[in-house]
């Protein structure tokens, strides 16, 4: 029974994940396809891209 509960918490988490990584990450940001503008000047720079950039908000993410 306990086992059983856990399949199902597992195959919960597998699935949200899933969804989360599609639904929810910028890959282009991610994979510097698409620069972002940390000094707010005119032309972006090559950055390091850390993993904030890349999610998008809460808002964005669930529409």
């Amino acid at each position: 029974m306990l086992s059983e509960f856990f399949e199902l918490v597992q195959f919960l988490f597998v699935v949200l994940f899933t969804t989360f990584l599609f639904n929810c990450v910028e890959y282009d940001v991610l994979f510097a396809n698409k620069f972002i503008n940390h000094t707010g000047s005119s032309h972006p720079e090559r950055n390091k891209v850390t993993l904030p950039d890349a999610i998008l908000p809460t808002e964005e993410c669930t529409a």
